[in-house]
């Protein structure tokens, strides 16, 4: 969880992939012409509100920000996300929704601006004089033609849309701060790559051509999750990235990366597919009958009226995340303390004398839904599921139909799980596509591995969490006529099991299992019948197959500690799980599936092995059959009676991996958002009325009536 910036909203409102296939599955058809959309339909002044005095002194820096929205602007944000809506509340309702929100949007970008105002930045007309003045200079030192037509337009946009300017000003603090600009940005530019290149898709051959490569494995959480802010820069630490359009180089674009298989003739049918929609709907601007130029999408009207958008929010953003500082100041030691002692003694109460509360709080665990009193032997296993072969199933179910009791169908199972062997699911993740391929191989060792730029901290995307690097690719993947072919090498359970124990020792150390897991000779994988069933019951404890224990010693919060042997030995389980389980339901969770003592919805061998790993605790593994095939089941965290954490200290509020630091950041993130919601409601209740706005329904009154 992030420090910082806990807030984040989206910073601009664009249109995105909804350009893209043009408002797919949408039956909304408009036929008004530019003039209609250009129309007022809701008027923003927000000093109507106030003393005649204070609108005087203000009056002259809000003339810079626009005060009207426009019809276009109501079309751009129901094709952005409305139109989703539309089936579920019908135009009338989303039409005013989101003339609802962008009247809100409004005041609070008015609002932002006269508070930067009054706390001191009162020279925004001098900086957009400036600017202006810059670029008239660049223009008559520029010597080629293009360049100079370029300029020329930068600056004819610039003085149609003075509030780009003002905004700017107050975002980026008389342009001392430029870290909320450039993110800002960056976002819209690539919503606009990311938009042309799904439309681009549909004219690479490669694209086209029927991908025969390996499914890819579900991708662990924080894979494509930039670093809050990021944005990527030249050696002066200046915004390096633009709008690839076919029709310039992408050599220009800087850090943007192209899909496999993009060319300039592909590219420009893309983009001019983009142009096409934005026309479509009346977006390109046209004078005297003739269309914008189009060559350099970040000179269209419309990427200027977006980055307006963008940056008004992006100025709203910094306003509430400047006053989280106040907010967080009241969350001293003694406030975070007293939270957490009533939180307990509430969970103490809901919990302590029903275990059917406590089982259903606990499956919906998470760092924004914090357990702090236990139940003992509860739990979370992680599963490594090695399924049957289609084969294998259909060898069963007809054993199953075939009228054998009980105990000779488990036999026969019992046979069928001897040859049952996975492979490694990740193939996908070595594709010949470099926006898809999250491997790197390694020469030294031969062996694929995952995501070594993200575990090492150096890319733009955040660490992973509980993923340390260990479990190369089991398998070989050679690129022939372009494309990655793949074999596998079979793995038996027993592989598996001696792979978790393997990589245990050389992260933990000899002592961290001081004895291997046996096979159990109740269910050796050998010839000869077991009693399963007896009076008519079966003795689950007759299916572990291989059982042990990790040798950890361990308090609850190490499980969120980077370095700790609990933290290790959940990694490495972590990913083996990725690597060879089939059962996706249980990646990606926050500790695994939830285990009660009691009855579950688990089938009853799974029940009875995950139920006995929470009793042996953190570190514990079954492996059991089921009728979906080989089970390893690894016990990450376990309750006990009472306290889970005991107690909250506030000296490690700060200390990443404490429970301490996660409920901070729990209490602050409730905090801010509640401050937010509050300072907006009294805001609103203060200029969202009559007198601050004008709506003018008859201009959209067609939009309505769809």
């Amino acid at each position: 969880m992030n420090k910082k910036n806990i807030l984040k909203k989206t910073a601009a409102f664009v249109l995105g992939l909804a350009l893209t296939a043009s408002a797919a599955g949408c039956s909304f058809v408009l036929t008004d012409n530019q003039k209609d959309m250009a129309q007022t339909v809701a008027k923003v002044d927000i000093t109507k509100n106030m003393s005649k005095e204070e609108a005087e002194s203000i009056s002259g820096i809000l003339q810079e920000i626009p005060s009207e929205i426009s019809k276009r602007d109501l079309i751009a944000t129901f094709l952005n996300y409305g139109y989703s809506q539309v089936q579920t509340y019908g135009y009338a309702e989303v039409f005013k929704s989101i003339l609802n929100s962008l009247v809100q949007r409004e005041i609070m970008v008015q609002y932002t601006v006269v508070h930067y105002f009054k706390e001191g930045l009162t020279e925004s007309e001098a900086y957009k004089n400036a600017a202006l003045a810059a670029l008239d200079k660049k223009i008559a030192e520029t010597e080629n033609a293009e360049v100079k037509k370029n300029l020329q337009d930068e600056k004819a946009l610039l003085e149609k849309h003075p509030e780009v300017l003002t905004l700017e000003y107050f975002l980026t603090e008389n342009g001392t701060n430029m870290e909320d600009y450039n993110y800002t940005v960056y976002s819209l530019r690539k919503s606009f790559n990311d938009s042309i290149d799904s439309l681009e898709a549909e004219y690479i051959k490669a694209e086209e051509e029927e991908h025969d490569h390996a499914a890819s494995q579900t991708l662990p959480t924080g894979v494509d999750t930039q670093k809050e802010k990021y944005y990527p820069t030249d050696d002066n630490g200046n915004l390096d990235y633009n709008v690839y359009t076919g029709r310039n180089l992408i050599g220009d674009c800087h850090n943007y990366e192209a899909p496999e298989g993009s060319s300039s003739s592909s590219r420009r049918k893309a983009y001019n597919d983009f142009l096409s929609n934005l026309q479509s709907y009346n977006l390109l601007q046209s004078k005297g009958g003739e269309v914008e130029d189009t060559k350099e999408a970040t000179l269209l009207d419309y990427y200027y009226v977006e980055l307006s958008s963008s940056l008004g929010q992006a100025l709203i953003n910094k306003y509430f995340e400047e006053l989280e500082d106040s907010v967080l100041a009241k969350l001293n030691g003694t406030y975070a303390e007293n939270e957490y002692e009533k939180l307990i003694a509430q969970q103490e109460l809901d919990y302590a004398k029903d275990s059917s509360a406590f089982a259903t709080k606990i499956d919906s665990e998470s760092a924004t839904s914090i357990t702090l009193y236990g139940r003992d032997n509860f739990g979370f296993v992680y599963n490594i599921l090695l399924p049957y072969s289609a084969e294998q199933n259909e060898v069963y179910s007809n054993a199953e139909s075939s009228g054998l009791t009980q105990n000779e169908l488990y036999n026969v199972r019992k046979a069928i799980l001897k040859d049952v062997k996975g492979k490694d699911q990740r193939a996908g993740w070595i594709n010949e596509h470099e926006d898809e391929n999250y491997a790197t191989y390694d020469e030294t060792a031969q062996k694929w591995n995952f995501f070594t730029d993200i575990i090492s901290g150096k890319s733009e995307y955040e660490e992973l969490e509980h993923y340390l690097g260990v479990v190369p690719f089991n398998g070989t993947a050679t690129l022939k006529d372009e494309k990655y072919e793949y074999t596998y090498n079979q793995v038996s359970v027993d592989d598996v099991v001696n792979q978790f124990e393997d990589l245990i020792i050389e992260n933990l150390g000899a002592q961290a299992i001081s004895a291997r897991s046996t096979v159990e000779t109740s269910y050796e994988l050998a010839n000869g019948n077991t009693k399963y069933v007896s009076d008519g019951k079966v003795d689950y404890s007759k299916f572990v197959y291989r059982k042990g224990k990790v040798n950890v010693t361990a308090t609850p919060d190490d499980y969120f500690k980077k370095g700790t042997d609990v933290y290790k030995m959940v990694s490495i389980a972590n990913e083996l799980m990725f690597a060879y389980s089939t059962d996706t339901g249980c990646l990606n969770t926050y500790m695994g599936y939830s285990v009660s003592p009691y009855k579950t919805n688990f089938v009853k061998e799974f029940e009875y092995a995950a139920q006995q790993a929470v009793k042996d605790g953190v570190g514990a593994y079954y492996v059991v059959p089921t009728e979906f095939g080989w089970h390893i089941i690894i016990t990450t965290f376990v309750f006990e009676d009472g306290e889970v954490y005991g107690g909250y200290n506030h000296l490690e509020a700060e200390t990443e991996g404490t429970f301490s630091y996660i409920f901070y950041e729990y209490l602050k993130q409730d905090a801010v958002s509640s401050y937010r919601s509050d300072v907006e409601s009294i805001i609103f209740n203060d200029y969202d009325n009559e007198d601050c706005v004008t709506r003018y329904e008859s201009r959209y009154k067609d939009l309505l009536e769809m």
